[in-house]
């Protein structure tokens, strides 16, 4: 078989006149490397270097050929970053990421469309949009993360953190041995007690009205410790900072003799000077409305008009004729209504009548306001007489108590050789208050806790018996009372010597003295009323004449 020759090379064969056979098209050049895919950099744009050629065949390690390739480099697990990854699959080229939230927030119910479908869409025309690529720097987060906050996980999310929080050290637990419904209500008392409990202590003793305020004693007086908490209190064997607040301030004033009594005839003292002068002005009010009355010229001249006028509308009945009345009768004149068709419709009585009667006759216009003489009349009726005489008798037996409270005392200390146990203590609590020692619990021996001054004096024999800073204040407060009280009770005698003599003079009996100045005081407020009444109504009445005059002298100016 003949074979044709070889064809050169880059030569297409010739075209064959076979028919129906269409000429192969010529085979095209290579034009390079095909170009990176998606993703990949370019090359000497920073990409990893190619891999090292293949040995030629035959190649035996070590026959003089060139040395081994150096390895790989290992993958870099951090630090530096190593070379990037491979490219992404098909229908992410170009994805953004998105900000994530810092907290939960509620989500949108949507459906994301798959990959396959993404590079077709609209959506991988807004992906390549520069606008789009720098999305998460332009847009504010911030308004959307505080409205749609899922805030029931957040909670759940703090209350992990919190359980996840060590637990702070608890303080140590302070010594109690009062009832705790007892210590919460003095500690409440003693969140407004801004003095040392040693401090108070000796201002107790030493009867101290500069820290001592009254106030501050009213208050004192509900945290007395009572004598089963006193007794606790001596029993206590620690030391004052191993306790709580209130047994704290227990420890410091349970050794105080006679406490509540010292601060209680305290209080009486405060409240003494406030109380006794408020007694001593009502009983001069009463005083001052009883001389109004009883010298009152104009109040006898408006009786004597009422009793002539009144005889003449009685005459000819058993009324008439009177030559005195019982003072009620003042209030039985604004019901008598006047008859007269003009004033009857206007309720027009015969207190209207007789307080115009007073204002037409010229000798009795002093007489219309005879309420002038009599001006505390209205506020001596709001005094209870009764009421003042009890709140002088608690006085008289406030300073009773102080007075039997100091002799009590005084029996105490009258052995011979003994020092005032209150005075012992103020000494102690001064020395270890100037030391700047606290006030600590002592056993039943106090006096081994005294200062040394103090327990000389104690021992010597016959030693004279001191009297205590409060005790003198108090002895000195109670004399000073006893004779301010007993001029009051004098005073009140007096008066009511007095308003007897004025029930007597308009006769009634000298125990009914609040009935006259009761009933005087409503006939002036009638009369009042009535006063006001009448002058409206001749200011209408006057007004009136006036229109008509001028009316008629306008007709009068009209006429030709």
């Amino acid at each position: 078989m003949l074979r044709a020759p070889p064809l050169p090379p880059g030569k297409p064969p010739a075209a064959t006149n076979a028919p129906n056979t269409p000429p192969l098209p010529p085979p095209k050049r290579s034009a390079g490397p095909p170009p990176p895919l998606p993703g990949m950099a370019k090359p000497g744009a920073g990409a990893c270097p190619p891999p090292p050629p293949l040995p030629p065949p035959g190649f035996k390690k070590g026959a003089g050929g060139p040395p081994d390739a150096p390895p790989p480099p290992p993958m870099m697990t951090g630090g530096r970053k190593g070379p990037p990854g491979p490219p992404p699959p098909p229908g992410m080229r170009g994805a953004a990421r998105f900000q994530e939230a810092a907290n939960p927030l509620k989500s949108i119910a949507w459906n994301k469309l798959p990959r396959t479908k993404c590079e077709k869409s609209m959506w991988a025309t807004l992906r390549d949009d520069d606008e789009f690529k720098d999305f998460n720097v332009r847009i504010d987060f911030k308004g959307i993360d505080m409205v749609f906050a899922d805030r029931d996980k957040m909670a759940k999310k703090k209350k992990a953190v919190a359980k996840d929080k060590p637990k702070l050290a608890t303080k140590a637990k302070k010594a109690t041995f009062i009832e705790p419904g007892r210590a919460q209500n003095v500690t409440i008392g003693l969140s407004a007690v801004r003095v040392d409990y040693g401090e108070l202590a000796a201002a107790i003793e030493a009867c101290d009205k500069g820290v001592l305020t009254m106030e501050l004693v009213e208050r004192l007086i509900a945290l007395v410790p009572t004598e089963a908490e006193a007794a606790q209190c001596r029993e206590f064997g620690g030391k004052p900072a191993e306790l709580d607040k209130a047994e704290r301030f227990f420890m410091a004033l349970h050794q105080i003799p006679d406490l509540g009594d010292r601060l209680s005839n305290m209080l009486f003292e405060y409240k003494f000077d406030e109380d006794i002068e408020a007694v001593e002005k009502d009983l001069a009010l009463v005083s001052e409305a009883v001389v109004g009355v009883t010298s009152s010229r104009q109040l006898k001249l408006l009786l004597k008009v009422c009793l002539g006028l009144g005889n003449h509308m009685n005459s000819g009945t058993f009324r008439g004729n009177a030559q005195a009345l019982k003072l009620d009768f003042l209030l039985e004149l604004a019901n008598t209504k006047a008859t007269a068709p003009d004033l009857k419709k206007r309720n027009y009585t015969f207190l209207h009548y007789l307080q115009q009667y007073l204002m037409d006759h010229e000798q009795y216009h002093e007489t219309a306001t005879f309420y002038s003489e009599m001006p505390k009349l209205t506020e001596a009726c709001r005094i209870d007489l009764p009421g003042v005489r009890q709140e002088i008798a608690k006085l008289k037996e406030g300073v009773s108590d102080v007075s039997k409270a100091l002799a009590a005392a005084a029996e105490k200390t009258a052995a011979p050789g003994k020092v005032e146990a209150s005075d012992a203590l103020s000494a102690m609590i001064a020395a270890k208050a100037a030391s700047g020692v606290g006030v600590a619990p002592t056993s039943s021996g106090e006096e081994a806790a005294a200062p040394a001054a103090v327990k000389a004096a104690a021992a010597a024999p016959g030693a004279e018996v001191a009297e205590s800073p409060y005790t003198a204040s108090m002895r000195a407060f109670g004399d000073k009372a006893l004779s301010r009280v007993d001029v009051v009770v004098q005073r009140l005698d007096d008066l009511q010597l007095v308003l007897g003599q004025m029930a007597v003079m308009f006769g009634e009996e000298e125990g009914n003295s609040a009935f006259v100045l009761v009933t005087l005081r409503s006939f002036v407020d009638k009369y009042k009323e009535v006063e006001a009444w009448n002058q409206k109504f001749m200011q209408k009445k006057i007004e009136a004449l006036k229109a008509k005059k001028a009316e008629k002298a306008a007709k009068l100016a009209a006429l030709p």
